[in-house]
C-alpha cells in the first residue's frame, strides 16, 4: 500500500503514478513531500538497547555497585579483616556515630554523605535499642546474611580544599576470614586485587588465649602474602573491657597490658616498615555511646596518596606514602 503525500490532489496512493513523474523517476524514494508523510515504523527491539544498572537501595553495595564507582571518582577501598565477633561491624558503626559527635580536630575531614545511610541507620538502630549487659551491641553477621558480602561508604570533605575523599569500608563475616587462613581461594582474587588497605580487627579480651593468638598471626600472614605493598593495621578493639580509661589513657598504656598479643603479631609481620597498632573502644562514655580513638583508623587511611586513575587501577598501579607505626 501506498500513502498519499501531503500534496494537494496527490493520486499517486491510488493509482500509483506520481504527478510528477518528470521530477522523480522514482517518488517513494526521491518526493520529499512523499516521504514527509509516510510513517515511520518503530524499531524492532530485540535486547536490552543500554547497559543495565543494579538497583541502589542505599543499604550496603554490592560488589557489582560498588566496582561502579570506579569510573566516577575511584575510592579508597578497606578490607575490614578479623576473626568472628572481633567488633568489626561495631567499629564501622562507630566510626559512623564519632563523625558527628567527637570534635572536628579529631579528623582533618567531615563526613559528606554516603551511599549507604540506610545501611548504616539500620546498624545505629541496633546500637541504640542495646542496652549494656544485655550480649553483644550489634547481631553477628553471619555467612550467607543480607550483608554478605557488602561496603559501607563514606564520603568525607577537606574543609580546607573542598576535595572529597571517598571511602568502601567491607562489612563481612568473621567466617570469612577464618576459611581464608586454609584455603587462598576463600576470597576471591578480584577483591583482593582491589583493596587499597587492610584493617585486622582483634578482640583485647581474647589476646591473652594462646589459640586466639595464633590465628591472628596466620591472618596477618595472609594479609601480608596478598597485599605486599598495601597498607596494614592492627585494630584493638573494646579495650574499655581490659584497660580502665580516663582522660589520660594512652595507646601505649594500652598495649602494655596486651603484650603477648603485640609480640607475637610483630613477628609474624616479617616486613621492615613497624606494624601500626591502634587500639579503639566502640562504645565508652556516658551510656556507652561515645567511641574512644575510633576514628584514627580513618584518619591513617586519609594520609594515603595513590593513582586513583581509572585505568592505572586496572593494571594494580598503585603508589602510597610511607606508612609507619604511630
Amino acid at each position: 500500500m501506498r500513502w498519499p503525500c501531503d500534496r494537494e490532489g496527490c493520486t499517486f496512493g491510488d493509482s500509483g503514478v506520481c504527478a510528477r513523474t518528470a521530477e522523480f523517476a522514482s517518488p517513494e524514494t526521491e518526493c520529499v513531500d512523499y516521504l514527509a508523510s509516510k510513517p515511520v515504523a518503530a524499531p524492532e527491539v530485540s535486547g536490552p538497547t543500554r547497559e543495565t544498572f543494579p538497583v541502589w537501595s542505599g543499604d550496603a553495595l554490592g560488589p557489582e555497585f560498588a566496582s561502579r564507582m570506579d569510573l566516577a571518582t575511584p575510592p579508597l577501598r578497606v578490607l575490614v579483616a578479623g576473626p568472628p565477633s572481633s567488633g568489626k561491624t561495631s567499629l564501622l558503626t562507630a566510626q559512623f556515630l564519632d563523625l558527628d559527635r567527637l570534635p572536628s580536630s579529631t579528623l582533618p575531614a567531615q563526613f559528606a554523605g554516603s551511599y549507604t545511610l540506610y545501611g548504616y541507620d539500620r546498624l545505629c538502630d541496633a546500637t541504640f535499642r542495646w542496652k549494656e549487659g544485655s550480649g553483644t551491641a550489634m547481631p553477628h553477621t553471619g555467612r550467607g546474611s543480607e550483608r554478605d558480602p557488602a561496603w559501607l561508604h563514606l564520603a568525607l570533605k577537606f574543609p580546607n580544599t573542598c576535595k572529597v575523599r571517598h571511602l568502601l569500608l567491607s562489612d563481612m563475616p568473621g567466617e570469612v576470614f577464618t576459611a581464608w587462613c586454609g584455603d587462598t581461594d576463600a576470597l576471591p582474587l578480584p577483591l583482593l586485587s582491589s583493596v587499597d588497605g587492610y584493617w585486622l580487627v582483634l578482640d583485647a579480651n581474647r589476646a591473652k588465649e594462646k589459640v586466639q593468638r595464633s590465628a591472628a598471626q596466620d591472618l596477618l600472614r595472609r594479609i601480608a602474602q596478598a597485599a605486599p605493598s598495601r597498607p596494614v593495621e592492627v585494630i584493638i578493639t573494646k579495650v574499655d573491657q581490659v584497660v580502665q580509661l580516663t582522660d589520660g589513657t594512652t595507646p601505649e598504656d594500652v598495649l602494655a597490658s596486651v603484650p603477648e598479643l603485640v609480640r607475637d603479631l610483630r613477628h609474624a609481620w616479617g616486613r621492615e616498615n613497624p606494624l601500626r597498632f591502634t587500639p579503639v573502644a566502640s562504645y565508652v562514655g556516658e551510656n556507652k555511646r561515645l567511641g574512644w580513638r575510633t576514628l584514627e583508623p580513618l584518619r591513617h587511611m586519609l594520609q594515603y596518596t595513590r593513582d586513583a586513575t581509572p585505568i592505572a587501577r586496572a593494571r594494580g598501579s598503585k603508589r602510597y606514602v610511607d606508612y609507619v607505626g604511630a
